[in-house]
């Protein structure tokens, strides 16, 4: 897990900003994609977004498994714009 998730998680709701959480170590390619709507001491609630930035339903992961957080990356960024 990464030392400053809540800070990161913090700064994507406030900016709005699309995120990829990655939490399946033996997949490192697999992530989820979306708004960070909430979180809390255990999960993080994601609103996912699919590969063309269509709404996708919402994705719930623990905090304790996520590993890398990219923000503001080409990809993230394309899918909001998509979004949008």
């Amino acid at each position: 897990m990464i030392n400053n998730v809540e800070e990161i998680l913090n700064r994507a709701i406030n900016n709005d900003s699309v995120v990829s959480v990655f939490t399946d170590k033996t997949e490192k390619q697999k992530c989820s994609v979306g708004f960070i709507e909430s979180f809390d001491n255990d999960f993080v609630l994601i609103r996912h977004l699919t590969m063309n930035g269509e709404a996708d339903g919402y994705a719930l992961r623990k905090i304790e498994n996520i590993y890398r957080i990219d923000a503001g990356g080409i990809y993230e960024n394309k899918l909001k714009k998509l979004f949008c």
